[in-house]
């Protein structure tokens, strides 16, 4: 997918469930998922921006909080707008790679890893907050001490 500010946009490669863009510290949107392996679901993280193009949103084109974009060149492309047009984004569907996985490949542990000493636990811990801003989801921004809606 490609997406930026106009004039700026840039290619994102291996974007994953609840990824937000263009960052952690000033999301746009989130990639929600696919759809019967054809159609992408985005949601509208900052309610400043509404949506203007070919997706087709959710609840209404008026209140569009979900856009679903297909990979035909009919309905991939969305614009998201703020401040009267001042700032925009484009968003553009260029293509999906679903992969299944089987139950055993999705079932994990809930168990804590508990081998570490607490000084190593201390750098992990940082080390995993460093990457959470570098490539934060939808479900860690509270973490990241972003609020929304």
């Amino acid at each position: 997918m490609r997406f930026g500010r106009r004039k700026h946009i840039k290619t994102y490669k291996g974007i994953s469930e609840l990824d937000v863009l263009p960052d952690g510290n000033n999301p746009i949107i989130a990639f929600m998922g696919v759809k019967n392996g054809d159609t992408a679901m985005f949601f509208i993280a900052d309610p400043a921006f509404h949506a203007d193009g070919e997706g087709h949103c959710q609840p209404s084109r008026s209140n569009c909080m979900f856009v679903y974009l297909k990979t035909d060149g009919a309905q991939n492309e969305e614009t998201l707008s703020a401040q009267s047009g001042q700032v925009e984004y484009t968003l553009i569907l260029t293509g999906l790679h679903v992969k299944t996985l089987s139950k055993s490949q999705a079932v994990g542990s809930t168990t804590p890893d508990n081998s570490g000493s607490s000084s190593s636990a201390k750098k992990s811990s940082k080390a995993a907050r460093l990457r959470a801003k570098e490539h934060a989801t939808l479900l860690a921004m509270p973490a990241l001490g972003v609020t929304g809606r």
